[in-house]
């Protein structure tokens, strides 16, 4: 059996040259979508940025602490706190309309998790403030009612987070 290695390379350095394209192809999608949402949203982004914060000491750790401590969504909020041991904190949100969407600007390292609300895009980076390097994640609640909002991210992590309502257009 005869191994043809000069083609053999040729095909891999061919495969790799495609990859290679095809990955630079997707984050040239992804910075086009990142943009257009940045000018569609630019509002929105900009009040994120300039949301005053407010110590929550403490962020409750549970469930039911946050149950305890319910909170209402006028204009926007925004808080420092920490993480408890185990890097999780929550807060639950008193949604007062149908189909309210949010936007929470948070840490990158920040996982969000909020049940029963829909994720319209996440990891999204505002460019009206990139000196704060912090990300958004859209939500989309469905109904009015509580909606308790997870945070995950390492043991006693000190974070900061926003939330503002998307206009209506």
């Amino acid at each position: 059996m005869r191994l043809h290695l000069p083609s053999t390379v040729g095909a891999l350095a061919l495969c790799l040259a495609s990859s290679y394209a095809y990955a630079q192809k997707e984050n040239e999608i992804a910075q086009s979508e990142q943009e257009g949402r940045n000018a569609y949203f630019q509002k929105e982004y900009s009040l994120a940025c300039q949301q005053p914060l407010t110590t929550l000491n403490p962020l409750a750790a549970t469930l039911d602490e946050a149950a305890q401590q319910e909170v209402t969504l006028e204009g926007g909020l925004g808080y420092r706190a920490q993480l408890n041991s185990q890097g999780e904190g929550y807060l639950q949100l008193a949604i007062t309309e149908w189909n309210e969407k949010l936007v929470i600007f948070h840490h990158a390292d920040l996982i969000l998790d909020l049940p029963g609300a829909d994720v319209t895009g996440s990891r999204i980076k505002n460019f009206q403030c990139p000196e704060q390097e912090k990300l958004l994640t859209h939500f989309n609640t469905h109904e009015w009612g509580s909606y308790t909002l997870k945070l995950v991210g390492k043991p006693d992590q000190k974070i900061e987070f926003s939330i503002v309502k998307e206009v209506k257009r």
